[in-house]
């Protein structure tokens, strides 16, 4: 924590800004490390918290196509401008390497062996840092994706009106600043200080094939009760239309309701 204390109030921190931010996708991997949500609630119990989710499943093809990326890497010098780059690099060729000995050699077979992984329930084995062997698929990449689940053991250790969980589609948009301003009253800074002009647009995503969509939609069956208990836990529909925008007969009211008379028939003698 002294290192992670240096990052944030250090010499390279701007002592007159209004707000110190810093971003990693680690606070949402509560399965890698369950005692952070802790640690960072004894560090700073005030600090907001901002949680953008996209699709899970479109998350995992995300993931793997960095992967991907990153392992077949150039290592001449001129592609290093991370310093961390080389590291990443090498993990990333190693989990590669861990992935084609499991028989996995592209994203559709990747989305098989997490939805073997998990419906054989393989998954209660010992969780190992390192990424070896089906590990590869259930851990880094399944896991991740549960936003619910770690959202809970944040919200354990954090009001909740310390956190803001935002959608990823809301801000690939064509319009996004609904969302942007009330990221910035979240965060205490007034929106009116941010044209809508400064926005830098970000990229939608492409079209893919129709084997990568086999994938994605496998591993969409995997993700239905999560993302349900995220929905109506944050109250809001965005969670459902990850399914697609046709998938969801149900209305959100229904949704939570229907969870909430299993959940009481759960708890029933």
């Amino acid at each position: 924590m002294r290192g992670y204390h240096e990052m944030l109030t250090g010499e390279g921190v701007n002592k007159n800004a209004d707000v110190t931010l810093e971003v990693s996708p680690s606070y949402m991997d509560t399965h890698w490390f369950p005692n952070l949500p802790k640690q960072l609630a004894a560090f700073a119990p005030d600090v907001k918290l901002l949680a953008v989710v996209c699709d899970p499943a479109h998350r995992i093809l995300m993931q793997y196509e960095t992967d991907l990326e990153l392992a077949h890497k150039n290592d001449s010098c001129a592609d290093l401008s991370d310093p961390l780059t080389p590291i990443w690099t090498e993990k990333a060729r190693a989990l590669e390497t861990a992935l084609i000995e499991d028989g996995v050699g592209n994203f559709e077979e990747l989305a098989d062996a997490i939805y073997d992984f998990s419906t054989k329930q393989l998954y209660r084995s010992p969780l190992a840092r390192t990424c070896q062997s089906n590990s590869c698929h259930y851990h880094k990449y399944y896991l991740s994706g549960l936003y619910h689940a770690h959202l809970m053991r944040v919200l354990h250790w954090f009001p909740p009106q310390h956190i803001m969980v935002v959608d990823l589609a809301g801000l690939v948009s064509m319009d996004p600043w609904p969302i942007v301003s009330k990221v910035l009253s979240f965060l205490g800074l007034d929106p009116g200080l941010f044209p809508m002009d400064t926005l830098q647009m970000l990229e939608q995503k492409e079209d893919i094939s129709p084997s990568v969509q086999r994938g994605v939609d496998l591993l969409h069956q995997l993700y239905v009760a999560d993302n349900e208990m995220l929905a109506c836990t944050l109250r809001q529909s965005f969670p459902l239309h990850w399914q697609g925008q046709d998938a969801y007969v149900e209305s959100l009211a229904s949704v939570c309701e229907r969870l909430a008379k299993e959940s009481r028939d759960v708890r029933s003698p």
